[in-house]
């Protein structure tokens, strides 16, 4: 280069953008974009567990309140769903969660 020549800083910026683009597509395809496994898990476990409180009638009102303390891994399932520790002190309320995240679309 001469001296005084220098690179316009559009180049600058055509390229800056141009890396920031190639690398959103090597981590679309890598995988940095997808759903986490964990919350894959998180989604199967609660199908699961959501699929036993449904065969035992928890959506026909069949399940009361104190019969919640056998659905430990019901509560375990929404905790890890909804990312966070849920545990309240009343069955009522864990049977309330139970139907409204088990029981949606469900006629009850």
């Amino acid at each position: 280069m001469k001296k005084g020549m220098s690179i316009p800083i559009n180049t600058i910026i055509i390229l800056a953008v141009g890396l920031i683009v190639l690398l959103g597509i090597v981590a679309f395809f890598v995988g940095a974009f997808g759903t986490p496994s964990s919350t894959m898990k998180c989604q199967a476990k609660l199908s699961a567990e959501c699929q036993k409180f449904v065969s035992a009638g928890g959506c026909d009102d069949k399940i009361k309140a104190s019969d919640m303390s056998n659905y430990g891994d019901l509560v375990d399932a929404i905790n890890c769903t909804l990312g966070y520790k849920w545990n309240p002190p009343n069955n009522q309320k864990k049977l309330e969660k139970a139907e409204s995240m088990c029981c949606m679309g469900l006629n009850k």
